[in-house]
């Protein structure tokens, strides 16, 4: 079924009003399939969405829970998250094929009949087969946040960073410099968090070091740069945002060099 008959379908089963329907089209970002669209404007939800896969899909309705997902660590690697959570796709169930080579993997998706989103999910994770299975955007935000911790649950029980108060004046951060996920309040207290915790080891240099799949936080204390931290990649642009406004710095130069100052108080301390 492609997206002009999928449409079709919801508005002559009445999911969808015809004004609706023509307004998602026109309207429809790049690269956004119609139940996204459908879902961003109000047009759709996952109520309606449930019951037309219920009574119209139910061979392809995924029933599972996110409890039961295990996807090996070195797939999950592969798998990229904004491309998985641009197309509300969630991943099941992978299959290693017995000559190591041909590789099967089972997702939930909003939307099945997204051909794009399916083919480009091959190309850049080079599995053969992908199958996909029809949910709602609940249950597959639900999988991609077990999957992939949110930025709120990875800085959760971070409180040392209270104590710290930052004495130079600096705007606020702009909402739009943040990750959809990243929101203003963690991040903020993640940034603080490091510079105090650094402050209390003694540390001489934070070093924050992006990796291909991984964010790495690094003190130097007694003179030993060590490993502390390892956060989730995605996580670089709103830290490295954060820390340029809090030293006055550019926040869209991403080439040249610039040097910067934080003025803080821990504990009383300067």
């Amino acid at each position: 079924m492609d997206e002009a008959k999928l449409l079709d379908t919801l508005v002559k089963l009445g999911y969808v009003k015809r004004d609706e329907a023509l307004k998602a089209q026109k309207e429809k970002e790049k690269d956004e399939d119609i139940i996204s669209a459908l879902y961003r404007m109000g047009f759709l939800n996952d109520t309606k969405l449930l019951d037309f896969y219920q009574k119209y899909l139910r061979q392809r309705l995924w029933t599972g829970s996110p409890e039961d997902i295990n996807i090996p660590e070195d797939i999950k690697d592969k798998l990229p998250e904004d491309l998985l959570r641009k197309h509300s796709i969630a991943p099941i169930k992978y299959e290693r094929g017995e000559d190591g080579k041909a590789q099967k993997l089972h997702v939930v998706m909003i939307n099945p009949f997204n051909q794009a989103a399916i083919n480009e999910l091959k190309f850049k994770t080079k599995i053969d087969i992908v199958i996909p299975y029809v949910g709602t955007k609940k249950t597959i935000d639900a999988i991609l946040d077990k999957l992939y911790a949110p930025i709120d649950r990875i800085v959760e029980g971070m409180e040392l960073g209270e104590e710290l108060e930052i004495e130079s004046s600096q705007p606020e951060i702009p909402l739009e410099m943040l990750a959809a996920e990243s929101g203003e309040g963690p991040i903020v207290k993640l940034a603080n968090f490091l510079i105090a915790e650094a402050v209390n080891l003694g540390a001489s240099d934070i070093h924050i070091e992006p990796q291909e799949k991984k964010l790495v936080i690094r003190y130097r204390v007694d003179g030993v740069l060590k490993i502390y931290h390892e956060f989730p990649v995605r996580i670089k642009d709103s830290l490295t945002a954060r820390y340029k406004i809090m030293a006055n710095l550019d926040i869209s130069e991403k080439r040249r060099p610039q040097d910067g100052r934080i003025r803080t108080r821990f504990k009383g301390k300067r």
